[in-house]
């Protein structure tokens, strides 16, 4: 990353989760607006001020495929073969997108999580881009959450991670190099239980009445 140039920040969805706990594929399931909660979170991303957006899905998983559909090219869609593994290879899939496309770093999105806003995943980048730290991440109310970015020299230790977990054991070996950036309001919620999914309808449609 120069001076005189923007970094190269990719935004990685990670959308190859089986939805074990729903009972069914959560991401397809349509939000108060009827669209699919994965395409959601995309076009979110997309209205940020990412460089790039790249969504991972399982190859297994043709409804989730369909709905990450990017008609004009607006976000990639890569194939993770190995999804029921674990959310490490989803995450190892999309870095390596990232790392191939010349990302300077790259900040990770979940696909189950429409709270995150692209004001949210904005902040990240302004505080990225000031501080030139290795993470910088999303924090509500003291509690870190997603968003979370990556500087690309901690990609090769994004790699290593394996199983069914994302880069935790990476931000735990470098506190020193992690901001936080404060944001007003609740920690975006997972939806990935019924009780969750019906909670988001029940307030964002009562919220536009």
């Amino acid at each position: 990353m120069t001076l005189d140039k923007p970094p190269a920040i990719w935004g990685i969805v990670l959308a190859a989760g089986a939805s074990r706990r729903m009972g069914r594929q959560k991401l397809t399931l349509p939000l108060e607006d009827g669209r699919p909660m994965v395409r959601s979170v995309l076009e979110m991303a997309a209205r940020s001020r990412l460089s790039q957006v790249v969504v991972v899905v399982s190859a297994d998983d043709e409804a989730v495929q369909h709905a990450a559909d990017s008609e004009d090219g607006v976000w990639l869609k890569v194939m993770n073969p190995d999804s029921a593994v674990g959310m490490s290879t989803s995450m190892r899939t999309g870095i390596l997108a990232a790392e191939a496309g010349g990302a300077d770093a790259a900040l990770i999105l979940l696909g189950d999580q429409p709270g995150v806003t692209d004001l949210h995943v904005n902040a990240v980048i302004d505080a990225y881009c000031s501080t030139q730290l290795a993470i910088v991440q999303a924090s509500y109310d003291g509690t870190p959450s997603h968003p979370i970015l990556f500087d690309r020299r901690l990609f090769d230790e994004l790699l290593e991670v394996t199983g069914d977990e994302g880069g935790r054991k990476v931000v735990e070996r470098h506190q020193n190099e992690r901001h936080l950036v404060s944001i007003e309001g609740d920690v975006p919620v997972d939806l990935d239980t019924p009780e969750s999914y019906a909670a988001w309808l029940l307030h964002r449609g009562s919220s536009q009445k």
